[in-house]
C-alpha cells in the first residue's frame, strides 16, 4: 500500500531510508552478478540473455551503483557493441550503454575513451538493422 506523506509526516523517515537502501542494495547485487557473469560468458546466446537481464536491471540501479562498476562495464559493453555477427547483442549492448549514460551522464566520457564513437558511426554508415540504427542515434545523443 502506498503511503503519501501528510503535513505531519516527514519525507525522510529512517524506516523509508532503510527501505530505499535495501532496495538499492538488492538491485546492485543483481547488477553486479550479471556484469560478472557477462565478462566470463563466451556463448553468444548466454551473452544475449545476460545483456537482456542487464537492460532490465539498469533502470532500477542508482547512480552510485553505476559509478562503482564503470571501469569494468564500459570496455565490456563497447566490445559487445562491436559484435557484427549478432545484431541482438549489438542492440542490447547499445541499449545498456544508453541506460548507463542516462543514469550517470559523466560515463559518456569513459565510453568515448573506449572508442565507442567510431563503432556508432560505422553502424550508421552501413545500416543493416533498423533497431540497431535507432539505438545508435539515441546513444549518440546521450554521448554528445
Amino acid at each position: 500500500m502506498l503511503h503519501f506523506p501528510t503535513g505531519d509526516d516527514e519525507w525522510l523517515e529512517s524506516d523509508n531510508i532503510d527501505n530505499m537502501e535495501q532496495y538499492d542494495s538488492k538491485f546492485y547485487e543483481k547488477f553486479e552478478k550479471i556484469a560478472d557473469s557477462l565478462s566470463e560468458e563466451t556463448e553468444p546466446s548466454s551473452q544475449l540473455t545476460l545483456l537482456i537481464e542487464l537492460c532490465g536491471v539498469l533502470p532500477f540501479c542508482s547512480e552510485h551503483s553505476i559509478y562503482q562498476s564503470l571501469d569494468f562495464l564500459c570496455p565490456l559493453l563497447v566490445e559487445f557493441a562491436k559484435n557484427k555477427s549478432n545484431p541482438d547483442i549489438m542492440l542490447f549492448s547499445l541499449r545498456a550503454i544508453t541506460y548507463v549514460c542516462d543514469l550517470y551522464p559523466p560515463s559518456a566520457e569513459l565510453f568515448a575513451g573506449e572508442n565507442i564513437v567510431p563503432t556508432l558511426c560505422q553502424r550508421l554508415y552501413a545500416i543493416e538493422y533498423l533497431d540497431v540504427a535507432e539505438q545508435v542515434i539515441v546513444a549518440c545523443l546521450l554521448l554528445s
